[in-house]
């Protein structure tokens, strides 16, 4: 068993160098394009986000080898994914015509690939050793994802339409701390110089979960 986890430990430092991030870029640049010649799930693209990232900080992968996977361009794509995905699910499970556990385990992926590439950000970050160029990365990617309020509203409408009957609490944890973790991040963002725009405001937000099936769902996942 420990020499399987050696491997494991090599495997995913040497991939995290040498071949991650291009093949991110390669599917992603697929997945946009709905390029016809990829037959791929797109549950494994997620996952690819999901496993993957949570060691690029943990390891300090150098931005100049991972920076195209934190981009704005894979953050839109899990977005938009999350509201397509959230669409297919609503009409199957209306139409009761196919199983549709395939389509809760890929709107998992969607909220814990959120989840990690939120955490990795907010990780590289901290760390104080970034040159220049980096940082600029970083604090524009945040700066985006501040400007873009579709982000935030998605994680909203998924909690509003959080069904206990076919979603697990898992999955409503995992959702409701994916959410914590971006308005934090969005709140310390707002207050930076390079922001342009009305602040982000915590209070004007959070009032949008004063509704009380709202409230209640949150309750449950904590």
């Amino acid at each position: 068993d420990k020499d399987i986890s050696e491997l494991l430990k090599e495997f995913t430092v040497d991939f995290l160098h040498n071949g991650y991030s291009g093949l991110v870029e390669e599917l992603l640049e697929k997945l946009s394009k709905n390029d016809t010649d990829i037959t791929m799930d797109k549950s494994h693209f997620l996952w690819l986000l999901t496993y993957f990232l949570k060691f690029a900080s943990q390891l300090e992968i150098g931005l100049d080898q991972i920076g195209t996977v934190l981009s704005f361009r894979t953050l839109s794509y899990i977005t938009y994914e999350g509201v397509e995905l959230l669409e297919t699910l609503e009409l199957a499970n209306r139409e009761r015509r196919a199983d549709i556990n395939p389509h809760l385990r890929r709107m998992h992926l969607v909220v814990t690939a959120l989840r990690e590439f939120i955490q990795t950000v907010s990780s590289y970050n901290e760390i104080k050793n970034l040159s220049f160029s980096e940082k600029q990365h970083i604090t524009k990617l945040q700066l985006q994802s501040l400007y873009t309020k579709e982000i935030r509203q998605l994680l909203l409408l998924l909690l509003r339409r959080f069904n206990p009957q076919i979603q697990s609490l898992q999955y409503l944890s995992d959702l409701i701390v994916c959410n914590h973790m971006l308005l934090m991040d969005l709140e310390l963002v707002s207050e930076c110089d390079e922001y342009k725009g009305p602040k982000f405001s915590m209070t004007n937000h959070v009032q949008q979960y004063s509704n009380p099936v709202v409230g209640d769902k949150a309750h449950r996942g904590i």
